[in-house]
């Protein structure tokens, strides 16, 4: 994947899985009050230099958290050595990611996969 593609993917992702919103003013993404509980602070958000799932895992599993709250079940496995891949479950319906070589990656190909499809975005 191109580093361009990657930043494609971790900006679908702030926006269709995180649901955050991009604010000119502050030149950053930010989740809403709602969404924290509480009042939003500069902390809470990303700019476009600082939000990377694609090759960061905490970030990555921020992603997962999220749609673990969704009602969806995250499976992350290796296989073999260095090659990993994300299964993610709703009833029926199953997304996997193609295989891997970092798991963040495979996270975020698996829930771009889901979004996809049910969200046609």
């Amino acid at each position: 994947m191109t580093p361009q593609e990657m930043k494609k993917l971790d900006k679908f992702l702030i926006e269709k899985c995180m649901k955050w919103k991009w604010l000119d003013e502050f030149k950053m993404w930010f989740p809403s009050a709602d969404q924290l509980g509480r009042t939003v602070q500069i902390d809470d958000g990303y700019s476009k230099k600082t939000w990377h799932p694609t090759t960061s895992i905490e970030q990555a599993m921020m992603c997962v958290e999220k749609f673990i709250d969704s009602d969806h079940e995250v499976f992350i496995n290796c296989q073999i050595k260095g090659i990993w891949n994300c299964e993610i479950n709703k009833g029926k319906n199953q997304y996997y990611s193609p295989a891997n070589n970092t798991p963040e990656l495979a996270i975020c190909l698996a829930i771009e996969k889901a979004l996809e499809v049910n969200h046609g975005s």
